[in-house]
This record gives structure tokens, sequence and C-alpha cells, in this order.
């Protein structure tokens, strides 16, 4: 992707959109090689972009965020992971339809919550993002089954057994379905 970019850059200019996936891409293979502060730069880079040139495409900027906050989970900074994705979430517009990047971004704050030993918030975080993700979506989205184990886990946390059983029974058939046994 380095070169690659280099050549967008040169031919297309650093800031078109088109650079801006590169940059992206460049980031995801840099996080999955182990490179978390060279992920983080570049990502970081693009977000500046995205920013001042493309601000009103929020869904783009939302994932960028999202990506960058992944990179600060790997790297333990949780809290700049939870900070990021509030910033981030700001910048979605109030008549926005509720889509897939925005149930990302909530179930990541969850889990940063998580992390941060508040599995209140996280509870909270998760029982939003279900509800919000039934009314769009209905049930029987195998995304909804994993939002679904991130709130059991968050009352796991807080030992309340009793109310995350029946989310654990819904969500895990659903799981399996999905994947197959060997998943868990």
């Amino acid at each position: 992707f380095t070169a690659l970019l280099a050549d967008a850059e040169k031919t297309l200019g650093p800031e078109h959109r088109t650079t801006m996936t590169i940059l992206g891409n460049l980031g995801a293979s840099q996080s999955l090689a182990g490179q978390p502060d060279a992920a983080e730069a570049t990502l970081t880079r693009r977000d500046e972009v995205f920013a001042r040139r493309y601000a009103r495409d929020w869904r783009s900027r939302l994932n960028n965020l999202v990506s960058l906050s992944a990179i600060k989970n790997q790297r333990g900074k949780f809290q700049e992971g939870l900070d990021l994705l509030d910033a981030a979430l700001t910048t979605i517009p109030a008549d926005a339809v509720f889509g897939a990047e925005w149930a990302n971004a909530l179930s990541w704050r969850g889990w940063f919550l998580r992390q941060l030993k508040q599995p209140e918030a996280a509870e909270m975080q998760y029982r939003a993002l279900v509800t919000r993700f039934v009314e769009a979506f209905g049930e029987g989205d195998v995304q909804l089954a994993r939002y679904r184990m991130r709130l059991a886990g968050s009352l796991v946390d807080q030992r309340k057994f009793a109310e995350a059983k029946p989310l654990l029974d819904k969500a895990i058939p659903e799981l399996v379905a999905a994947y197959g046994e060997d998943h868990f």
C-alpha cells in the first residue's frame, strides 16, 4: 500500500478520496502486521483530512474514528479510544438514519466502558444499542446476537447472572447457526 499511496498522492493529490481510501487500507494493514504506532499515525492523518475536507461525510469519518479507536484498544489506551468514539458520535447529524457504522461505534464504546471497569455504563450503552438495532433492522441479524452477547457480558461483570442468561440463551443459538459450533 505504501507504493500505491505514493502514486495516488502524486497523481491525485494527498487529500483525494481515493488517497484517503488507500490511507485507510494502509492503516488496517499496519495494524494487522503488528505496527500499531504506524497504524495510529496513518489513521490520524486520514482523520485530519476527513475533518477538514469531508466533514459532511460523517459515515466515513465515523468509520475512520472507529478504526482509530480499535488501534487504541490494541495498545491498551482505553480512555483515549472512548474519547475518540465520543467525539465521533458527535459528528453524526441529528437527522441521520441509524446504520451499521453507528451501531459499530456504539458497540466499541460499550467495549471501552467495560475495559475501563464501568460495567453499569456499558450495560446502558449496550441496552440502547440493542434497542436501536432492533428498531432499525429487526430481529434475526447475527450482529444483533453479538450485541446481545456483549450486553450479557456487561451484566456478568456486575454479577447479574439471571439477567444475562436469557440474552445468552437467545444469542448463542443464532451465533452457532451463523458460525458453527467451533466459533465458541
